[in-house]
């Protein structure tokens, strides 16, 4: 089954361009269809603006936007799909044998001694992980084959959602005393010592 790119799909379709024109400039005269009415942001920076042209890479121009109103007064918009597909970091691909446009999400493969480096990279000061107002090391506990060490407090999220730290020294005093009867959670702190809420072992501490 031959797969084309979208943007080849589209530039072929172009060569209807003067149907296209006569058929959309009836809709626009009748009221029920605007073309370029919205203005596209991306995190706060322009996509396009309205009353902008969308141009493909062949170099023809196509409505950025088409606002439909049907005879109830709703009203529906349309984009580009593969346009911001690639802002969303999304694939496209076009299969002319059953006219079906696939989509398809762009895993990033983050390699562990990559992944290692850029979180030590984040963390790290000087090759240690840094301090609080008390002197108190934190970070996450993968570092521990970077830096050769556990934190005083270990970066964690508490059930409530909360991120904060389970501090080092109560985490081992609970591994030690641990059994199935016993207490399976401890509170989770902020950098300044406040419990924040706290963290559930669901089969106990590992």
């Amino acid at each position: 089954m031959k797969k084309l790119n979208l943007q080849s799909f589209l530039a072929g379709t172009l060569t209807a361009a003067l149907l296209f024109t006569v058929i959309s400039t009836a809709l626009a005269a009748s009221g029920s269809v605007t073309f370029n009415a919205i203005n596209l942001t991306k995190e706060g920076k322009i996509i396009f603006n309205k009353d902008e042209d969308f141009e493909l890479a062949s170099g023809e121009k196509v409505p950025s936007s088409i606002l439909y109103v049907d005879q109830t007064g709703g009203g529906t918009t349309y984009l580009p799909m593969r346009y911001l597909a690639e802002l969303l970091g999304i694939s496209v691909t076009w299969d002319q044998a059953t006219g079906t446009a696939d989509l398809k999400s762009k895993q990033t493969v983050v390699e562990p001694d990559q992944f290692m480096k850029e979180l030590a990279e984040q963390w790290l000061v000087d090759g240690d992980y840094p301090k609080n107002s008390k002197g108190e090391t934190y970070g996450p506990e993968i570092l521990f084959d970077v830096v050769g060490h556990m934190p005083d407090l270990i970066s964690t999220t508490a059930t409530n959602g909360q991120d904060g730290y389970l501090r080092n020294s109560e985490l081992e005093a609970l591994l030690s005393s641990f059994d199935e009867q016993g207490a399976n959670k401890l509170p989770v702190y902020d950098l300044e010592g406040n419990v924040i809420g706290e963290f559930t072992f669901e089969d106990g501490p590992a």
